[in-house]
């Protein structure tokens, strides 16, 4: 006797109900364990057995959905974001082409309305400096030549901003040495919490024993700086001295 169709689909409803019913776990996966589901690097049975633990567990599917949201909107926002690099970025990058970038990115800073151009020149004259960095740490005929262009860069711009009159030159920022910069690591960094009172100039004088480094911190940690007035309690970036 053939068994009716109908029968044989209940019978298969209620074995996969079973197999995703919602039940207690002994353990759970961590945030890091979901995050590597999603960057999908987890071989086949990890991730067999890790779908089935969401399929029967509510609360961890409950955390994968919104940390699946969480960051699609940051991808969302980060797709908003302008396309110029932070300059928290270009410091530890270290291409051995950021010179070339940098002198396009100054001209594009320039070329813009008065009002965002007067803001946008000092952060351009730290960002010269502060990529000097990791182009300093080579001695190649090529690096050499790079910096050439970007001081005589430098002074062609230092030059149309005191012209048009937006920026003076008690405003430019002071030469930084080479000895100055090498002498620290900007890659290996180090927590500062900032006290009452301090400026980028006083923490460059005070922890790294040298006030022209100032400009180098400011772009460091270039999102605090631009925030206005050093407050108490935060903490920044400091470079470590090199043995």
């Amino acid at each position: 006797m053939r068994k009716n169709e109908n029968d044989s689909s209940d019978f298969f409803i209620q074995i996969a109900g079973a197999e995703t019913a919602s039940h207690d776990h002994a353990s759970h996966p961590s945030e890091d364990d979901l995050l590597v589901l999603l960057s999908e690097d987890l071989a086949d049975e990890q991730r067999s057995r890790l779908h089935a633990h969401l399929a029967t567990c509510d609360d961890c599917r409950t955390r994968w959905r919104a940390l699946k949201t969480t960051l699609a909107e940051e991808q969302r926002n980060l797709e908003q974001r302008s396309t110029v690099p932070s300059l928290a970025a270009l410091i530890h990058a270290g291409h051995q082409t950021a010179g070339s970038s940098v002198i396009s990115w100054f001209k594009a800073l320039f070329e813009t309305r008065s009002l965002v151009a007067v803001g946008s020149a000092a952060a351009a004259l730290v960002l010269a400096f502060v990529v000097m960095i990791p182009i300093l740490q080579n001695s190649s005929q090529q690096t050499t030549t790079q910096l050439q262009v970007i001081s005589e860069e430098l002074r062609t711009l230092q030059d149309r901003i005191t012209t048009s009159g937006s920026i003076d030159n008690s405003f430019l920022l002071p030469t930084l040495t080479e000895a100055s910069l090498l002498a620290y690591d900007w890659e290996a960094l180090r927590v500062y919490t900032v006290r009452s009172g301090d400026t980028w100039r006083s923490i460059a004088k005070d922890e790294l024993g040298n006030e022209m480094l100032w400009s180098a911190l400011w772009g460091l940690n270039i999102e605090i700086a631009a925030s206005g007035v050093l407050q108490a309690g935060t903490t920044v970036w400091l470079p470590t001295r090199r043995e």
